[in-house]
């Protein structure tokens, strides 16, 4: 049986023990994640939470809506034994209070039997269960020489500096893709990043020029057998010097050999998905799923 429940009826010691031992666990799904993403989630639970299904609620204008958070790449239906027509039983059983969905489920859920609007995206996946000299040799021959840029420019890697310097670096430098972060978007960064650092999940990795100035940064995420590329800052000197490259190199290098997934979270814009191609890495498909049942004068707003 599959039953809803609100943010205060959710048993959180059980919810995290479905997504600690699901075959699909991802760190997205965990409850203290999601009460700093957003804290007004609530939830599809079966049985004694067998298999659970986060909902990503908000409430504007009196009209209930479920929406994918920024920094969850993936959400979806987790599971510890997978059956046929289990994601069709939840995404049938989502309530239709919601009278707007746009969220994305994760890369082991299947293909559902649904009349919402279904739309593929993809991440990008290396298998680092191989030792370092195998994996460099599917390396592009444009990532090489990027590295070879970042050492000759003495580009130096430092891992675990503080997680504020780094979300500075990426909130001065955004793209127009994610122009739409706010300010309260942004506050979530660095507890984020700490929460996961105290439960063991989380590293800084930082790369440096000659003054000793901090040109990039990457935050890793270890959760369920991946490495997740969780956030990526740069700014102008690093593009330049290829010191992004130079930092998954040392990344590569220290894991290689490891029963260890790398999850580049790959990007649908060409340039960023070329980038994370050229490590060898392979595309990785999940889907997002959308419904419109707003009130016809809102239906304009939101397709």
């Amino acid at each position: 049986m599959i039953t809803h429940l609100s943010h205060s009826q959710i048993n959180k010691k059980k919810w995290d023990t479905c997504i600690h031992n699901a075959i699909n666990g991802i760190i997205y799904g965990y409850s203290w994640y999601l009460d700093i993403v957003c804290p007004e989630w609530n939830a599809l639970v079966s049985n004694d939470y067998e298999a659970v299904f986060p909902l990503t609620a908000r409430e504007k204008y009196g009209i209930h809506y479920l929406y994918q958070p920024f920094f969850t790449q993936q959400l979806g239906l987790f599971y510890s034994k997978q059956e046929t027509g289990l994601i069709d039983s939840f995404i049938n059983t989502i309530p239709s209070g919601y009278k707007y969905i746009d969220i994305n489920l994760n890369t082991k859920n299947s293909l559902p039997k649904t009349n919402f609007i279904l739309n593929e995206k993809v991440t990008y996946h290396l298998d680092l269960i191989s030792e370092y000299d195998v994996l460099q040799k599917g390396f592009s021959q444009n990532l090489k020489r990027n590295i070879k840029k970042a050492q000759k420019n003495n580009i130096q890697v430092a891992l675990n500096s503080k997680p504020e310097a780094i979300v500075d670096l990426f909130k001065a430098e955004q793209g127009p893709n994610i122009s739409e972060l706010k300010n309260k978007d942004y506050y979530k960064l660095c507890p984020l990043i700490y929460e996961a650092q105290h439960r063991g999940m989380g590293q800084v990795w930082a790369a440096y020029n000659v003054q000793n100035e901090l040109i990039a940064g990457i935050f890793l995420i270890k959760s369920h057998q991946k490495l997740i590329s969780f956030l990526i800052a740069s700014n102008e000197e690093a593009k330049q010097t290829g010191a992004v490259s130079l930092i998954f190199d040392k990344i590569i290098k220290q894991y290689s050999g490891k029963a260890l997934t790398l999850d580049f979270e790959g990007s649908i814009i060409a340039s960023i998905a070329r980038f994370y191609a050229n490590f060898g890495a392979i595309p990785i498909k999940y889907l997002n799923i959308k419904q419109n049942n707003l009130p016809w004068y809102l239906k304009i707003f939101k397709k």
